[in-house]
């Protein structure tokens, strides 16, 4: 039996657990011809990985076409995180009485366990109305909300997966719900605590809006999730910390903040529509408006000259002379 290489395709996933063959992946090139033509795809990356992935799989010669990764219908938002109860009371509320007409949410968890105590949280304040229609069964392909991680059943996956205008409105997932999975109608992505990078968060975020429909991604954080590291640090370190900067920043526009990190400077500015473009935008933009109130108060030394000239009556009218005779 005999084939013919024309090409090869390799499609590159960044993550600790494929780097070890990651970097092997050059030795697939001394199984072919020389001169196979090698393409390499992979998702939004930095100039810096791009350079990594070239020198890695050895591409002495070769052609970058790339795209801009901003996503103009998407608005960046960023919250601190308090309580469940809190922090989701909105979106249950919503749940509770829109039902299957709730617009798609995708909550991104930090672990397992934030994803199991957020679906019991849910399960709990949904009681019996958590599975649609009223009367169906106890099941979870009728349960409005789901969870997706890498020890889900297949089925509950396909459950999931199969019908953007399904019953699951809600999925609680953890970073197995990455490249490969096919979610469509998103219109909500939560992030529930600080990514990791923001390579990750910047993809993640980008799982919503992908019909082109206006689309949010929030960040609900505390301090904890990403505390700074001073040098000498690692790479997971300075991605922290690049991660924490992007967070407590209140005065630049997000998306620019993001389209820099990637190296788009010609797209790295705010959207047209400030109102939907980031938090720091539409706040900005909502203060611009603002009524201003002019004050009419007098500071400390107005006031000491003011009482002066009254008590000299150099600037008032004497008063009558009420001495005199009738």
């Amino acid at each position: 039996m005999s084939f013919t290489v024309t090409y090869i395709v390799l499609k590159i996933f960044r993550s600790k657990e494929f780097r070890p063959a990651y970097k092997r992946l050059s030795e697939i090139r001394a199984l072919v011809p020389r001169g196979t033509p090698l393409m390499a795809c992979t998702a939004t990356a930095t100039r810096s990985i791009r350079e990594e992935v070239v020198r890695t799989l050895e591409m002495a010669h070769h052609v970058t076409v790339s795209l801009s990764p901003n996503r103009s219908n998407i608005m960046y938002l960023v919250k601190k995180r308090t309580d469940p109860d809190t922090d989701f009371a909105e979106l249950l509320s919503t749940l509770k009485q829109s039902l299957v007409q709730t617009p798609r949410v995708v909550v991104y968890c930090r672990t397992l366990m934030m994803c199991a105590d957020l679906f019991s949280h849910f399960s709990y304040e949904m009681g019996d109305s958590q599975y649609f229609p009223p009367g169906a069964p106890r099941l979870s392909d009728y349960r409005l909300f789901g969870m997706f991680h890498a020890s889900t059943p297949q089925h509950s996956k396909d459950v999931i997966t199969a019908d953007p205008h399904g019953v699951v409105r809600v999925v609680f997932a953890s970073v197995a719900m990455g490249m490969g999975v096919d979610l469509r109608g998103v219109n909500m992505i939560i992030h529930y605590g600080a990514s990791s990078s923001i390579e990750d968060y910047f993809q993640a975020s980008g799982r919503g809006g992908r019909s082109g429909d206006q689309a949010q991604s929030i960040v609900y954080w505390k301090a904890t999730d990403c505390p700074l590291r001073k040098a000498p640090y690692t790479t997971y370190h300075r991605e922290v910390n690049e991660v924490r900067r992007y967070l407590e920043n209140t005065s630049v526009c997000r998306r620019k903040l993001l389209l820099e990190y990637f190296d788009d400077s010609k797209s790295a500015r705010p959207g047209s529509d400030p109102t939907v473009c980031c938090d720091v935008c539409a706040t900005t933009r909502a203060s611009q408006q603002a009524p201003r109130h002019v004050s009419t108060s007098l500071d400390p030394a107005e006031e000491a000259e003011l009482l002066m000239n009254v008590l000299s009556c150099e600037d008032v009218d004497s008063p009558p002379d009420l001495s005199s005779e009738c």
